[in-house]
């Protein structure tokens, strides 16, 4: 800009200046005026009171307005003040009606007006939204198209670096302000003067807060002095350029706090020269010699507790706070900055080369420790080589090792978690319903006619209440970000979480640990929502609709480094998830695991593709073993258990549920079509999951069949069970059938959770329910070769002094088979009775003020039906089991 020429202002000519008589604004009407103009028309919101000139005025407001305006005809210019929001078209066309009533003509706009307020994006809502976008985006519209006609020689917009470089807590103030970048671009392209200014930081005035001013200092971005901000204006508009950032930078701080997170191509070119660090301290190498003095079993604790005061001072916290050491930085408050700043520190103490993206890699204090050690000691993670001792030894000794379920939740048609399910199944509730009008217009789609191209036959599934409605905040998730995911994510981080606390485990407990993550899923009908819908796909589009991302975002979510994976089987999804979940806990893979399936239909083309096949059953219902059985019918829902090695449970004291005794996956193979069940591949599948189990066909009790209610499909399982069962029990002894897509419909891919879910509730009550829409057994299913028995009534299920066993089958369409072995839990032994106390602590808390109170009402439900016997109980598992929030 060295030899563009310096601006000179018309002395017969008005000029119009946003943003009153405050801040920037008045400081660009000096400068103007320094440099000939005479007329300034300045627009605020507020009106000037009519004052002699030699009347006295306050240092309030008002009285500095006043003071400046004198200031600035003392100058020599005839300023007019004029009460007009920009933002208000009415009212800005009146103030240039005035303006252009004094015969001299409107020959430019300084665009300065604005509002500022730093928040998070989370707590920014519409109304905060539109307060700033409106100086900025509205105003600058209006200015645009109220001054078209007038001669402007320039039409200059104040925007700001944020909309450059962006701004933690300024995302509204960036949108805003990159408005006026894009407006300035379209005048250009018509013809039209335009000059859109990212300004960094000014030295006076301005909209920044002292806080605002000092960590902008703190990031390298220093203060511009208002006389030579104004002079790079001059030469800005004399140069005729479009669009500039001007600001006041110290490279060698600002970059490497830029550049943290990733490369920034827009610095590529810009060296630094120190390579300094923001946040670097005093006492370099300080750090390291202590850690050396200490002996080596010493030092983690050593710079754990170092680690954690160093973060107490970068979030400036109270000197005395502690942390807790697994939790993550970032949710405590810690930002880019902050992150950088910590960076620095600890290079410096530790004299050790750290990357730059050290604290976001390892975003607690405990994984700042470890990587700390590694990079500066060579030292392996804290018990890593015990761990691979202890896997490999348990590799070997828990082939056998019996797998405990000591936590459950579900969401399930006509059941909101598992006493509405348990509920549900003892009255024999049949939960199909119509087609709920916020999925699809059953009317529109609907015709009795099957050969109907385009229609679907049935007007009844299995549906679940409220899967469009969540709450993001609560597991930190944007709301733009929450409308983009699949409601299956969604639903699933539910029930996981429901499923932790089920079994008293605070999902914070797990954090950093080999907690493995094994979910069924098939199904991506909100693609086909999104898609009807017209919207185009934001960046959140394929982590939200991605089946992988079911999996890894509760991974994510709860820091949990054990195996993660989405497994699509179709209708043996779940089951397969299970299997794959004990498989892991028994190799030493995992320490604990989520195992499940979700399955949503929200849209209808998946149903008309299953009448197409001739799958459904027109009558709306899965008549399974009947005589009657014409398809299944298709439902939806979400099932999750946590798991646990037997004995890691009964260590821990764990409550059990039921133990997994063994398993087995196979594959029907060349059957009879790619559809086609094979009674050969699933009785092999079967007799696999009993050796597995160590358990004898007489032994077992009770089998949830995968029961689709299929005139093909029934006979063939049937078979099968005779295959395995036939010949080997006595008569008076039938293995007992079952199936609940009677009760809930067909879940497809979490058809097998919710069957499993239903034997341990079975376990839990002692008693076996019924088996709906039986009326007559389908002839060619014989039972008697089994033998087995069908329940029409609630059936007692008592053990008689055996172990009570069970067997859960789920089989694919497309030829994947599962069967898993249910045992009951272990008799508990006698919990130990600690002192007596005169009270207890009962801890609760909650996210908002409103799910507290309903959580309290929950517990004094809970602590009534309980009595005061299990008070202690309550007390524990809310104060230990519970994760505890704001």
């Amino acid at each position: 800009l060295q030899d563009a020429a310096e601006v000179q202002f018309k002395s017969d000519a008005t000029y119009l200046v946003t943003g009153g008589l405050g801040g920037v604004g008045l400081q660009v009407a000096r400068w103007m005026v320094g440099r000939g103009a005479r007329h300034l028309a300045l627009l605020g919101r507020q009106a000037l009171p009519a004052r002699e000139l030699d009347e006295p005025v306050g240092d309030d407001a008002v009285g500095r307005r006043v003071q400046a305006v004198r200031e600035l005809e003392s100058l020599g210019a005839h300023v007019t003040v004029l009460a007009a929001d920009v933002a208000n078209r009415e009212e800005l066309a009146a103030a240039l009606e005035a303006i252009r009533s004094t015969g001299r003509p409107v020959c430019g706009v300084m665009h300065a007006a604005g509002v500022a307020d730093a928040r998070p994006l989370l707590q920014i809502d519409a109304a905060e939204l539109s307060r700033v976008l409106a100086p900025k985006l509205t105003g600058a519209w209006n200015l645009h198209e109220l001054t078209r006609d007038d001669p402007l020689e320039f039409f200059a917009c104040f925007s700001s670096a944020s909309s450059i470089l962006g701004a933690d807590g300024q995302g509204h103030y960036a949108a805003a302000n990159r408005y006026l970048d894009a407006l300035a671009a379209r005048r250009r392209a018509e013809g039209l003067p335009a000059l859109s200014v990212n300004w960094g930081r000014w030295g006076t005035g301005g909209m920044l807060t002292a806080e605002a001013h000092a960590r902008f200092a703190q990031a390298g971005l220093g203060p511009m002095d208002p006389a030579a901000a104004s002079e790079v204006l001059g030469r800005l508009m004399g140069a005729d350029r479009g669009q500039a950032m001007v600001a006041a930078v110290d490279w060698d701080v600002f970059k490497p706090l830029y550049e943290a997170r990733r490369a920034r191509p827009l610095l590529a070119r810009i060296e630094t020269g120190s390579g300094s660090v923001a946040g670097e301290s005093a006492g370099a190498g300080e750090l390291l010699g202590r850690l050396r003095a200490v002996p080596a079993h010493g030092r983690r604790e050593t710079l754990a507790g170092h680690i954690e005061r160093e973060v107490v001072r970068v979030l400036g916290m109270g000197t005395d706070r502690r942390l807790d050491r697994s939790a993550g930085l970032f949710e405590m408050g810690m930002d880019s900055l902050m992150a950088v700043a910590l960076r620095g520190r600890l290079q410096s103490q530790l004299q050790c080369d750290l990357p730059k993206t050290l604290v976001f890699e390892h975003p607690s204090v405990d994984a700042l420790t470890e990587a700390l050690l590694r990079a500066c000691f060579a030292v392996e993670s804290e018990g890593a080589t015990a761990d691979a001792i202890a896997a490999g030894a348990a590799s070997q000794a828990a082939v056998d090792e019996p797998i405990a379920i000591v936590g459950a939740s579900c969401r399930l048609p006509g059941a909101d978690g598992l006493e509405a399910y348990w509920r549900l199944l003892e009255q024999g509730v049949d939960a199909i319903s119509e087609v709920p009008a916020d999925r699809w217009d059953i009317d529109a789609w609907y015709s009795a006619d099957p050969d109907a191209p385009g229609k679907m036959y049935t007007r009844h599934g299995g549906f679940v209440e409220g899967v469009d409605r969540f709450d993001p905040q609560f597991f930190g998730i944007a709301p733009r970000e929450a409308k983009a995911m699949d409601p299956q994510q969604r639903l699933l981080l539910e029930v996981a979480w429901e499923a932790l606390e089920n079994g008293a485990c605070s999902p914070g407990q797990l954090r950093g640990s080999r907690t493995g993550v094994f979910v069924g899923a098939t199904a991506s009908d909100y693609m086909e929502v999104l898609a009807d819908s017209g919207a185009s796909p934001d960046a959140y589009y394929i982590t939200g609709n991605s089946l992988n991302a079911a999996a890894g975002r509760l991974s994510y979510l709860l820091g949990l480094h054990g195996p993660s994976m989405v497994v699509d089987a179709a209708c043996a999804s779940s089951l397969v998830a299970v299997h794959l979940a004990c498989r892991a806990l028994r190799s030493g893979e995992a320490d604990a695991a989520l195992a499940g399936g979700v399955n949503l239909v929200l849209s209808p083309r998946g149903t008309v593709a299953a009448c197409r096949a001739r799958m459904l059953s027109p009558g709306g219902r899965c008549r399974t073993f009947d005589a009657a059985a014409d398809g299944f019918i298709r439902g939806e829902g979400c099932g999750v258990i946590l798991l646990k090695r037997l004995r890691d449970a009964v260590a821990a004291g764990d409550r059990v549920l039921a133990v997994i005794r063994g398993s087995a996956v196979g594959q029907d193979g060349a059957s009879g079509g790619l559809t086609v069940p094979s009674a050969t591949g699933q009785q092999d599948v079967i007799r696999r999951a009993l050796a597995d189990a160590g358990v004898e066909p007489p032994e077992v009790d009770y089998i949830e069949a995968h029961g689709t209610g299929t005139s093909l499909g029934d006979p063939i399982e049937t078979r099968a069970l005779a295959g395995v069962f036939g010949g080997r029990r006595d008569a008076d002894r039938p293995v007992v059938l079952g199936s609940v897509k009677t009760n809930i419909g067909h879940l497809e891919s979490a058809s097998g959770i919710a069957g499993l879910i239903k034997v341990v509730l079975s376990l839990q009550h002692g008693r076996i329910p019924r088996h709906l829409h039986l009326r007559e057994v389908n002839p060619a299913i014989d039972l008697a070769s089994i033998p087995a028995t069908i329940p029409v009534e609630a059936t007692a299920w008592e053990g008689g002094g055996r172990r009570r066993i069970a067997g859960v089958s789920s089989f694919g369409g497309s030829g994947t088979l599962a069967h898993v072995v249910i045992e009951e839990a272990p008799t508990a032994a006698a919990a130990a009775s600690g002192p007596d106390r005169p009270g207890h602590v009962l801890a609760l808390s909650a996210r908002t003020e409103q799910a507290l109170r309903d959580l309290s009402g929950r517990v004094a439900e809970a602590a009534r039906r309980q009595g005061a016997a299990r008070l202690a109980d309550l007390c524990h598992t809310m104060s230990a089991g519970r994760s505890h929030f704001e």
